[in-house]
């Protein structure tokens, strides 16, 4: 799993709990990239993931959930400004 911070963005004080939670979500199966974009505190995407296929992909959405994170993007039929999921507290 790739991932980077966005510039000019502030980082939130949750990072480091997502940072932990991506590491242990990461998985080697391959794949369509699909990507994963975190808000900060006002609601601006600071951070994105790139999964490498949909194993790993499903694996982070649900270390978000139990983060207690939502997804703005989980009942779109389609991605959205090219990502497929957006979470945020």
């Amino acid at each position: 799993m790739r991932h980077k911070c966005l510039p000019d963005v502030a980082v939130p004080d949750y990072d480091e709990k997502i940072s932990k939670a991506m590491k242990a979500a990461a998985y080697d199966g391959g794949g369509h990239d699909m990507l994963i974009a975190v808000e900060n505190h006002e609601g601006r995407v600071y951070r994105v993931f790139a999964t490498s296929g949909l194993s790993e992909y499903i694996g982070a959405v649900g270390k978000f959930q139990r983060l207690g994170m939502k997804d703005k993007l989980e009942n779109r039929p389609t991605s959205s400004e090219g990502y497929d999921s957006r979470f945020h507290f």
